[in-house]
């Protein structure tokens, strides 16, 4: 029989997560503009960093973001000409690593999309990213009864993906993938001729790419259900 899976991701697909490195950007940039070390570019310069940091080390290490915090600390102290202090250096990475530490929240219909497809299908989670920290909030998001499956990998691709789909012998034709990055997510999913679903809510810079086939678009959990029935004329009762 041929075994049908969702394969979700789990960052701001299944858990609210972006909202807590905005929050630590808020605060970051509150405290510079009070050592008036601050200005209208400090929030992109703190993403070019980041970013410069993800690329520089293959993935989503969990060190990137507390890093380019000091960074752009540093950054501002020579464009401002101005002594760096290591001990605020030290200040600023501790807020990123914050981050990592605040209780998990579920977005709207997690729970509810997760029951009404686990008797149709396999439901797989397929993060990216620091595994100790991921099945760290993977646990303590309460939604490790639902899957099958929890696997986390450096970073992304058609070609991890197409592994993960032959060590469990998914049929692909019948299969979906969730996500909310067209990079990390959709790519990688039409690329080996998956279905999926991109989950539009707030992401960050690294997330956005050209899709590279036609795919399904949700402005919510509930709509993914919807775009699952709707394609195949399932009954599946909410």
């Amino acid at each position: 029989m041929a075994i049908k899976a969702v394969i979700f991701d789990f960052d701001d697909t299944l858990v609210a997560t972006n909202q807590l490195f905005d929050a630590v950007k808020a605060a970051f940039a509150k405290k510079m503009a009070a050592l008036d070390l601050a200005d209208e570019q400090i929030l992109p310069i703190l993403n070019d960093f980041d970013l410069a940091n993800v690329r520089q080390r293959g993935g989503l290490a969990k060190d990137c973001f507390p890093l380019a915090l000091g960074q752009t600390y540093q950054h501002y102290c020579h464009l401002r000409a101005k002594p760096c202090d290591p001990a605020l250096v030290r200040e600023f990475e501790n807020m990123g690593w914050q981050v990592f530490e605040e209780p998990v929240t579920l977005l709207p219909g997690a729970k509810e999309l997760l029951t009404a497809l686990l008797p149709h299908y396999r439901l797989l989670l397929w993060t990216q990213g620091d595994p100790a920290t991921q099945e760290k909030r993977f646990q303590a998001s309460g939604l490790a009864p639902y899957f099958s499956h929890f696997e986390t990998v450096p970073a992304k691709t058609a070609a991890n993906l197409s592994d993960l789909i032959e060590r469990l012998k998914i049929e692909k034709s019948l299969s979906w993938a969730i996500g909310n990055s067209l990079r990390c997510d959709i790519n990688p999913a039409l690329a080996i001729g998956l279905k999926a679903i991109h989950l539009e809510i707030s992401s960050w810079e690294y997330e956005h790419e050209e899709a590279i086939g036609f795919f399904y678009r949700a402005g919510c959990l509930d709509e993914c259900l919807e775009i699952i029935k709707n394609n195949f004329q399932l009954t599946i009762d909410n």
